[in-house]
């Protein structure tokens, strides 16, 4: 799993703000790796269900 940040232009061609600074998004990668989740999205996925079924 990756943090990403979109910034990508809207349908006007504008671009996107950057809703997360990238200092921000260096940080959740790093956190990701020491939680062992680097490139494991379903692993992820897995624990936030668990830690929050929906209803």
């Amino acid at each position: 799993m990756r943090a990403a940040l979109d910034t990508r232009p809207d349908p006007q061609g504008a671009p996107g703000p950057p809703l997360v600074p990238p200092s921000v998004l260096a940080e959740a990668e790093t956190a990701l790796a020491r939680a062992g989740l680097a490139g494991n999205e379903e692993a992820f996925f897995r624990m936030l269900r668990a830690w929050h079924p929906e209803p």
